[in-house]
């Protein structure tokens, strides 16, 4: 079992109900190893797991920009593909077929009886691969909303840790906690800048921070070994709790309009987004009722890179089967998101000012060509984007 899932503990309650639990060797869900896909490194790991190697499994799913592109990345045996109501409706063209579609999963156990140890199913007929597309890749914080710290939030969330590192004899005040938390973020913080500098100077890899390292290294860093395996053990919830405490966001203004212009112009939208915690930034987009015009989202904490690094943008691109020719980056930090997006060939690199890079350095941004455009909102890309698609359309 590989999925996608907001809670792994409901999957799993569901399934024992239904007596099939034990039916399953193992059971991967993306909330519990920080990994979503299409990303194969989900497949490769329930693989592994298995005691086997992706190229002997098949992989069962319902979606094509999901499971087909997950499954074909982790280069297994065969995909297949049982229909639903996300089958033939992706969000935008997918390149990826599976090798075969079935309208139940009744018929695939004949399948995998017929095709033996040495054979694939036999690839029935599915929609037509749609060609490179035009897509807008956006930032989330400081574009699709405005972040303001949330004292409360804060307080409460590091009242829950205090309490989860309680026990044995150590208590933990929430000030305490929060104190913990707060020299953690500044350890990060710097980690960031100089895994940054290295990436400019060298070329190395922008990894991202996972939550294991995060709690039990940088905010547990002196606390004692019971008090690390507890951090350790709910690193994953701890970081999904901490990323939605840690901030209110707020829309911007113009983003519902741009997002629908996109819809309406068949342009494929996906979020790029630096975090801590893509799950977090999923709920927040779904909290303002984007997430029926997002598409995807490639988050650099389930990437395991950030921008600049452009392996995060390609793997965007990728995702929407889209043309860098003709796609459009939205973002509000040149040195990042503009350096990303040039690097993977993106004709339009598009800056909104108001946020947190002064106008200066937006200005300079567009004077050497790092940045192509520069808007005071959304609204005025999404007039952008809607005059060049009457272009398209006219020609």
């Amino acid at each position: 079992m590989v999925s996608n899932a907001h809670s792994g503990r409901s999957h799993r309650r569901i399934l024992a109900e239904h007596g099939l639990d034990r039916a399953f060797g193992v059971q991967v869900y993306s909330d519990e190893v920080g990994i979503r896909k299409p990303n194969p490194r989900i497949i490769e790991l329930a693989a592994t797991a298995l005691g086997v190697t992706a190229d002997r499994c098949w992989y069962v799913g319902d979606t094509l920009d999901r499971d087909v592109v997950a499954g074909r990345r982790a280069e297994v045996a065969a995909v297949v593909v049982t229909r639903s109501h996300h089958t033939d409706a992706p969000p935008f063209g997918v390149a990826a077929e599976p090798d075969a579609v079935f309208d139940t999963p009744e018929g695939l156990a004949d399948a995998l009886e017929a095709a033996g140890p040495a054979r694939s199913p036999v690839r029935t007929s599915i929609p037509a691969a749609k060609p490179a597309r035009a897509a807008l890749l956006i930032d989330h914080g400081g574009v699709i909303s405005h972040s303001q710290p949330d004292p409360d939030a804060m307080g409460e969330f590091a009242a829950e840790v205090a309490r989860r590192l309680t026990g044995a004899g150590e208590q933990v005040a929430p000030a305490q906690a929060l104190e913990l938390i707060e020299k953690g973020r500044e350890r990060h913080h710097l980690r960031k800048q100089q895994r940054h500098r290295a990436h400019v100077e060298t070329g190395a890899p922008l990894a991202e921070v996972q939550p294991v390292d995060f709690w039990r290294d940088l905010v547990g860093a002196e606390l004692p070994e019971r008090q690390r395996a507890i951090l350790t053990a709910e690193a994953f919830d701890l970081m999904h709790l901490l990323g939605r405490a840690k901030s209110r966001r707020i829309l911007r203004t113009g983003v519902r309009e741009l997002l629908e212009t996109c819809r309406d112009a068949g342009l494929a939208v996906v979020v790029v987004s630096n975090t801590i915690n893509g799950r977090a930034v999923r709920a927040q987009c779904a909290e303002h009722d984007l997430d029926g015009l997002i598409g995807a989202y490639v988050c650099s904490d389930e990437a395991g890179v950030r921008k600049p690094d452009p392996t995060i943008v390609r793997e965007a691109l990728r995702v929407a089967a889209a043309d860098p020719a003709r796609t459009w980056f939205y973002g509000d930090k040149p040195e990042n998101d503009a350096e990303a997006a040039r690097a993977c060939g993106i004709t339009h690199r598009v800056i909104v000012r108001g946020g947190s890079t002064p106008d200066e350095t937006v200005d300079r941004a567009l004077t050497s060509g790092l940045v192509t455009t520069a808007v005071p909102d959304a609204g005025q890309l999404a007039a952008l984007i809607a005059a060049e698609h009457r272009t398209d359309a006219d020609a």
